[in-house]
């Protein structure tokens, strides 16, 4: 019952993404209504050489969140059940993202701010811009012909 909301948001996302779908000038203008539906996530970003990524956790126990990465897989999960006075709640937040490899990942960090919204960063790896260095290629010579004078010694014993 609680990932209807994130459903209807996501189908919504696409519909408003669509290309072929034709809307009003006047709804394209202002599409900001929309981000509060998704809030929970955050595209990842680089700029300024680094890596960086939100995710909306506050509905959770701190202590319920895990952060795992697998390779280049980052996976974000949390769980809480509750039980009160004949009523059950269950809320999950799973999320994977791929970290692109442009990212140091050893040295991504996260941390979680009083809002319960957990942050990522990581630095962008630095590409080296080298300037190409000058050099001489031999050329190789491939099926010599014999020299001449050879090729008609060859002839004439035959």
């Amino acid at each position: 019952m609680l990932a209807l909301p994130r459903q209807i948001s996501r189908m919504l996302n696409d519909v408003m993404d669509d290309d072929i779908f034709y809307w009003p000038i006047s709804t394209l203008q202002n599409r900001n209504w929309l981000s509060t539906l998704n809030s929970d996530i955050h595209m990842p970003t680089c700029h300024d050489g680094k890596f960086a990524m939100n995710f909306d956790v506050r509905n959770f126990d701190p202590n319920s969140v895990q952060v795992k990465l697998d390779g280049n897989n980052l996976q974000v999960q949390a769980k809480q059940e509750k039980k009160a006075d004949g009523h059950y709640e269950y809320r999950e937040f799973v999320r994977h993202v791929t970290v692109p490899q442009n990212v140091q990942s050893d040295q991504l960090k996260c941390k979680m701010d009083k809002d319960g919204v957990l942050r990522f960063e990581a630095p962008l790896k630095q590409i080296k811009n080298e300037e190409p260095k000058e050099r001489v290629i031999p050329i190789e010579m491939v099926n010599k012909n014999k020299p001449a004078v050879e090729q008609q010694k060859e002839s004439i014993k035959k």
